[in-house]
């Protein structure tokens, strides 16, 4: 069975225009056409037209969701099955804002205080200054375009496991380092091209060459330096000179 442009733009509540733009992507093209050019759709073009959908309520752009979309590896189900554990963290963290809403409004109508940490342990951690600082340097990068775009698929437990990995190689970076290990110790190199390869699995394509330029603003900007630093005085510095050491050993 096929459906019309002007039957699809109804069930779907969207605009006709709409599915003419999705059809100019290449987002969603109609797999049939009538005998008078009219775009006839199926029912597993309507099945991609509801993903669509979901990944919009996701506040995902256009252009992602086609790279998503058009990815040689992508597995529809897979991505629904992602696509309903974020809409749970979603819900989840509306619900607790909106808890946290009602709570204020409750004690400002019957003057009773409330401690700052349940004023605002609801949001969620962010250094604006930092994420500033990042989209002025990369913001025009490829490899920036990249992290923001694989940044919208990941869920609360990817975040958490990435973190795990990066703190996981930061302490043996720092074990090293307080040993006294050199730069050029096989350790050294191993260790900082694991930490290379972490940004490679969850940001973007990270050579040598670049991990060296990232490694030097993260050991030069005091903002970066205090975080890194923070349990291993020296350790940003340490690590883009392994970094360079890393780029001269090939």
């Amino acid at each position: 069975m096929t459906y019309k442009i002007g039957e699809v733009a109804k069930m779907a509540k969207v605009s006709i225009k709409t599915l003419h733009h999705y059809d100019a992507i290449g987002l969603l093209e109609p797999s049939g056409r009538s005998d008078f050019g009219y775009r006839l759709y199926t029912m597993e073009d309507m099945v991609r037209l509801q993903q669509i959908l979901f990944y919009r309520e996701l506040e995902f752009s256009l252009e992602d969701i086609h790279l998503l979309m058009t990815a040689p590896d992508f597995d529809d189900l897979q991505a629904m099955k992602k696509q309903r554990t974020m809409l749970e963290e979603k819900q989840d963290k509306l619900t607790n804002v909106i808890s946290l809403i009602e709570k204020t409004i409750t004690g400002r109508e019957e003057n009773t205080a409330m401690s700052l940490k349940e004023m605002f342990d609801v949001f969620p951690e962010v250094d604006e200054d930092m994420m500033a600082e990042e989209e002025r340097r990369w913001g025009h990068t490829d490899q920036h375009k990249e992290s923001m775009r694989r940044a919208k698929t990941y869920t609360r437990d990817d975040w958490e496991k990435m973190k795990e990995e990066r703190d996981a190689l930061y302490e043996k970076t720092a074990a090293l380092f307080n040993e006294g290990a050199k730069v050029d110790d096989p350790r050294v190199k191993e260790i900082i091209d694991q930490q290379r390869l972490l940004i490679d699995k969850w940001h973007y394509p990270c050579s040598k060459e670049f991990h060296v330029i990232l490694t030097e603003m993260t050991s030069a900007d005091e903002r970066f330096v205090e975080n890194i630093d923070k349990d291993c005085s020296g350790l940003g510095k340490f690590m883009h000179e392994a970094a360079r050491a890393n780029l001269s050993a090939e």
